[in-house]
This record gives structure tokens, sequence and C-alpha cells, in this order.
């Protein structure tokens, strides 16, 4: 690749990580993200056919993130009780302008539990985009990635979103780091490929 368009594609890779750590707000945010295995469950027996598209989306994610993720066991120990809810819901509850939505419980800048809601119409093109925002992306940018309003692919990661969560939890990150310390870790990312 010749230098002036690596340099262009870091700077617009770099752009797309530093507007995915602003809030619907339009505040930037330090990094939240689970320090434990995820562990997943379906809050009701609707619906099974778009649960298939879900828990390949969070895998999708989790495995990028290097997090563990299952569905949570049915005995009583610390390790298998559910952590992260999926609802479907039904199709006008959320509103016309809300498809599907991700909310999470946070201590000390580790997510400790989260719900996620989605219409079931809107499973196929909204399960990779919350499946990032499960795993403490808030953000919506610009650029190409599933995070964004804009019509880029949405039913697989993109190479932007893997790369971001990787860097998202890379271990020499401590919880609750900087937008500027992801753009670090991002950047020796985007500088190795």
């Amino acid at each position: 690749m010749a230098l002036p368009a690596m340099a262009d594609r870091l700077d617009d890779d770099l752009n797309t990580v530093w507007e995915a750590t602003w809030d619907q707000r339009g505040t930037p945010s330090r990094l939240i993200r689970w320090q434990q295995p995820i562990r997943y469950r379906f809050v009701d027996e609707r619906e099974t056919r778009q649960r298939e598209t879900v828990v390949a989306a969070l895998t999708s994610a989790a495995e990028a993130a290097g997090v563990a993720i299952g569905p949570a066991g049915a005995s009583d120990s610390a390790g298998s009780q559910a952590n992260l809810d999926i609802e479907f819901v039904d199709e006008h509850s959320m509103g016309e302008s809300v498809s599907c939505v991700v909310n999470h419980r946070s201590r000390a800048f580790a997510i400790t539990s989260a719900r996620l809601k989605l219409r079931p119409s809107e499973a196929w093109s909204c399960a990779h985009h919350e499946a990032m925002h499960v795993m403490g992306v808030l953000g919506h940018p610009s650029g190409r990635t599933v995070l964004s309003y804009f019509p880029w692919r949405r039913d697989v990661l993109l190479p932007l979103d893997r790369l971001m969560l990787s860097a998202w939890y890379d271990p020499a990150l401590r919880p609750g780091a900087t937008p500027f310390e992801l753009l670090w870790a991002a950047g020796l990312r985007v500088a190795q490929q």
C-alpha cells in the first residue's frame, strides 16, 4: 500500500474509533468492558427463529474482543448465572424510531450485566450493531462500522469493528481508559495491518 493511502486509511480508521467513544449526548466516555465471561439467556420463549442470528452476532463480537461467551447454565453457581438478558419485544413497544437497544450496569468501569431488547423484524439488521454495544462500545461513528447509521453492511462485523473490539479489550488498557488511550491501542493495530 502506498504511504499516502496508508496515512489516509489510518486517519479515517482512527477518526471512526474516536467517534465510537462518544455517547448519544456527544460526550466522550471512558471505556467500559466486561471483566468476566458473558452468560446470556433469552427472557421469553418467543421468536426462536431470530435467536440464532443474535447469538451468532454476540459470539462474533465476544470472540473479536477475546471475551468468553455462552448460555447461562441451569445451576445456581455464580459462574453460570445470566449477566446478559436478551428480550424480543413487540414491534411498537419501543416507539417508531427505536429497533433495538442495550442497557448496561457497570461498576468501576466493568460491565456487570446488560439487557438487549430487539424487535423481531429488525434482528437481522441490528444484531451485530447491538452486539458492539453489548461489548461496551457506545458510539455511532460515521466510518465503515456496523455502529454507523450510514448504510454499510450490517449482517457481519466489518474489519474495523474487529479492530476496534480488539483494541477496546487490549490487556494493556485498564478499565476506565480514556479515549486517547484507546486511540493509541487502535493506532498500533492499524499500523500493523
